[in-house]
């Protein structure tokens, strides 16, 4: 079994919770008039006596070096170093880098027990089956409207393989339908996910083209005794001119839609014969072409939950705070930086600072908390260097606190900046403002209809991050649950926005510490199934794309 080591202090007032993996421990130096309170808890396994759950308390008065761990299944040690103590306490934890499954299977496991990499492979970019190429079948225009047309694009590229760009027509006019038809018939057997690129010019609504979802843009696949998958790519919330990859699978009823007598399981019987590009209720729209990367089915990660904490409200320090230290979850928290500190019903920078220290991280929200009606809003954010600098004022502010971990993420503050209500013009104001900031991703509170986001699937370093969900008085433990289900079997990534926690009575946005409390435990359940890894946004997005990079 390989170990890594790391080390550092915890001044003294200040306290920590270690999380150990199965095979890790924590040595502690301590100086000369210590005073610092250690709470070691085993993991315990049901029905069994090995490891025990009892929490147990030891007080270093003296100056002494002293290891906790390793336990059998894993367990956390808090560390509080008092605000009387004698200076600060060293620590030095050893973590196992291999751990072995009670089935046999070897994984990599993070520093807090979490698995990360097994030893399959990370990832699985999929199988590609349909790159569009002369060689594998014809490409063909089926409506025939003046203007309407398809071609093989050398020029615009996904990960460097050639795209189909499709052109509509110059004129108000009927379905547009291109069609592929391979020389093969095509097997989808044993899907789960079906990954799609797609890269529009606008969504704007006058456009007519990628609308949510009555108009979306479709990509239909179709077998030789008629039955159809229908699905709707509705681009109505992703950046123009940004790749997008859709990721669909059978639960996504709204944006998946049979016809012909099919189902999700046609696909383990028949083959496909055509794939159809369809788009309804064009405008004059010649101006508004569609890119298409080549398709592929079941790209899988490791499957990623990130939960996101929007706003300061100051019960994610005293409700949340404690719930995520019991299972050391980190968080990201989006904060409005005007808001720190500015009330009661606000964390201050000292608060936050403890979190940052412990391992959550720190994104962008708004700045300036008087403007609310997002970047979209001209009457806020009269051009994009007002977008630009309020941006950079909530980035130096993070960093004059020291919490640089998770600049370069952003949220749509407030409402969605790439919406098919806002005109084209609107749009490429907001991401010009952004991306001048140095604003590498944007997370949507909600994508569409809870679709995850694949991490495994090839594509272009993404700005767009699809949220699967925004919790709300009405959402219950079991649709989460479900969420991070369907993350650990496809693979995928899921972003879970939560705003505020009560202990009774949920309003709008906010969700009951019991409720919650019900999450976190079935999430670490699958964390330590090793079907889940739970980590913040900038450290997912680091890890596949290079936030930095």
């Amino acid at each position: 079994m390989a170990l890594s080591t790391s080390t550092g202090s915890l001044a003294v007032g200040a306290s920590r919770t270690f999380g150990l993996s199965p095979g890790s421990a924590l040595t502690l130096v301590a100086p000369p008039n210590v005073r610092a309170t250690i709470t070691e808890t085993p993991n315990t396994v049901s029905a069994s006596g090995v490891g025990g759950n009892a929490s147990r308390v030891h007080n270093l008065q003296l100056p002494q070096t002293v290891t906790y761990g390793p336990y059998p299944m894993g367990g956390t040690v808090v560390v509080a170093n008092a605000s009387n103590s004698g200076g600060a306490v060293t620590w030095v934890r050893s973590d196992a880098l291999v751990a072995e499954s009670a089935s046999g299977s070897v994984s990599l496991v993070s520093g807090d027990g979490n698995v990360f990499l097994r030893k399959t492979g990370q990832k699985f970019p999929g199988g590609v089956v349909i790159d569009w190429s002369s060689q594998y079948g014809t490409l063909a225009m089926v409506s025939t409207d003046a203007g309407d047309d398809v071609a093989v694009d050398t020029a615009v590229l996904f990960k460097g393989k050639p795209t189909i760009k499709c052109t509509f027509s110059n004129a108000a006019s009927g379905t547009y339908i291109a069609r592929y038809t391979p020389t093969n018939p095509i097997s989808f057997k044993g899907v789960k996910s079906i990954q799609i690129p797609i890269r529009i010019t606008c969504n704007e609504a006058a456009s007519g083209i990628s609308q949510e979802p009555a108009a979306a843009f479709q990509v239909w696949f179709k077998t030789g005794s008629g039955k159809t998958f229908r699905g709707l790519l509705t681009a109505s919330k992703v950046p123009p001119g940004e790749w997008n990859v859709f990721s669909l699978n059978e639960d996504l009823t709204t944006y998946l839609i049979f016809s012909g007598g099919a189902t999700w399981a046609t696909f383990e019987s028949e083959t496909i014969t055509v794939i159809d590009i369809v788009q309804t209720s064009i405008a004059a729209s010649v101006n508004y072409p569609v890119w298409v990367g080549p398709i592929s089915i079941n790209a899988k990660a490791v499957g990623r939950v990130s939960i996101r904490m929007d706003g300061e409200y100051i019960s994610q320090y005293t409700l949340a705070k404690p719930l995520l230290d019991a299972y050391n979850f980190k968080v990201s928290l989006a904060l409005t930086e005007s808001l720190i500190g500015s009330s009661a019903s606000f964390m201050t920078a000292a608060q936050i600072g403890e979190m940052y220290l412990q391992g959550h991280d720190c994104i962008h929200h708004t700045y300036d908390n008087t403007k609310t009606g997002g970047y979209v809003s001209a009457g806020d954010w009269a051009s994009s260097a007002v977008i630009t600098d309020d941006i950079k004022a909530g980035w130096n502010y993070m960093a004059t606190q020291g919490w640089t971990r998770g600049i370069g993420i952003g949220v749509e503050g407030y409402v969605p900046c790439f919406i098919s209500t806002t005109a084209k013009a609107r749009q490429e104001l907001v991401f010009a403002g952004m991306k001048a900031a140095g604003m590498a991703a944007m997370v949507s509170g909600v994508g569409q209809s809870a679709i995850l986001h694949s991490l495994a699937a090839p594509k272009e370093k993404p700005f767009y991050l699809c949220g699967t969900t925004q919790v709300t008085s009405t959402t219950t433990p079991a649709d989460l649950i479900a969420i991070i289900d369907r993350a650990e079997e496809l693979g995928e990534w899921a972003i879970i926005t939560f705003h505020r926690l009560v202990t009774s009575g949920a309003g709008s946005l906010e969700m009951t510490t019991a409720d919650f409390a019900t999450v976190l435990a079935y999430l670490s359940s699958r964390v330590q199934a090793g079907g889940i890894i739970v980590d913040p946004i900038s450290r997912v997005y680091d890890e596949f794309y290079g936030l930095n990079a």
